[in-house]
């Protein structure tokens, strides 16, 4: 999963990241640590951000299997389960999604005028 972390961006060579992997009761938790100031102050972003990483772990590293991911404070004490997304969250990311392929056909679409 490091490997995956590291090329997916979210691992980087300048800055010091820790992220725990265990499995209880059939599932795989993945305990990121992150800044409390930085979840106090946009608590709904991040909570939405890692919500994206928990599908995609998922998916993608776990072959779909149950994943529950966890934020954590400095010393991996549990501070937020980030749960699963709610019905408004859903429509936002589709929305953008919708917005992004949109942005990279009019790229698509400029690059070939010239």
């Amino acid at each position: 999963m490091g490997k995956i972390l590291l090329r997916q961006g979210y691992f980087d060579t300048t800055t010091e990241k820790s992220v725990q992997l265990s499995k209880e009761n059939n599932q795989y938790v993945v305990k990121f640590v992150v800044s409390q100031e930085k979840l106090t102050q946009n608590k709904d972003y991040v909570l939405l951000g890692f919500k994206v990483w928990q599908m995609w772990i998922s998916q993608k590293v776990f072959n779909n299997a149950r994943t529950k991911v966890v934020l954590t404070d400095e010393n991996l004490k549990d501070v937020q389960e980030v749960g699963e997304f709610t019905t408004e969250e859903k429509v936002t990311l589709n929305q953008l999604e919708n917005t992004v392929k949109d942005s990279s056909l009019v790229n698509v679409i400029d690059s070939s005028d010239q």
